[in-house]
């Protein structure tokens, strides 16, 4: 049983930490063992959010550490093209750091928005908090849906898209929301003084 622990841990460490894998898939299929009494449901909780959180920080600290040239020239092999880390970086200048809550619940951010974190030199203290809390709430969902659908894998996999396009909507527009609203302080403070 303890072989299992150790494949869902190296899965999402090496998918959590840059290199596309099929992160969610593993998540969920994590949360289906359990049900099925293959794993213990709280001890693979533990083990899915401390790789997830491990390899996001492993992903930071080669984009702070390598740098863009390195993503440009070699990313290609695991899937970070340029276009796509361009993107990924549009995106995360757009909307801020917050963009790392959003980011597990989107595909193409979910594996890239690490790396990119340590590209933009984001600190380190500021990026492990969103991380850890992003990846906590995403692994807790994921294997919550393969839990609860047990044996019914096909509508867990179908749940597990729409709930992320749900989700990172929602997520987003919260984001969204609370920089319209911060600039609108901002304007007002301006008007009154």
């Amino acid at each position: 049983m303890t072989w299992r622990y150790w494949a869902i841990f190296l899965g999402v460490l090496i998918g959590a930490s840059g290199v596309p894998f099929p992160l969610v898939t593993l998540v969920v299929l994590s949360g289906f063992y359990a049900h099925n009494g293959l794993l213990s449901y709280p001890y693979a909780v533990a083990v899915v959010a401390v790789a997830a959180i491990t390899g996001h920080n492993l992903g930071y600290l080669m984009g702070r550490w390598l740098g863009r040239a390195f993503f440009e020239r070699y990313g290609r092999y695991v899937g970070v093209t340029p276009g796509r880390l361009s993107k990924v970086e549009n995106t995360f200048a757009r909307y801020g750091n917050k963009v790392i809550l959003v980011a597990p619940f989107v595909w193409g951010l979910r594996s890239s928005i690490a790396p990119v974190c340590g590209l933009a030199k984001m600190r380190f203290r500021t990026f492990f908090v969103y991380n850890a809390v992003a990846a906590i709430v995403w692994d807790n969902a994921m294997m919550a849906i393969g839990f609860t659908f047990g044996q019914h894998w096909e509508t867990a996999k179908s749940v597990v898209h729409n709930l992320s396009i749900v989700l990172a909507i929602a997520l987003l527009g919260a984001v969204i929301y609370y920089r319209y609203r911060k600039k609108r302080l901002k304007i007002a403070r301006k008007e009154n003084g």
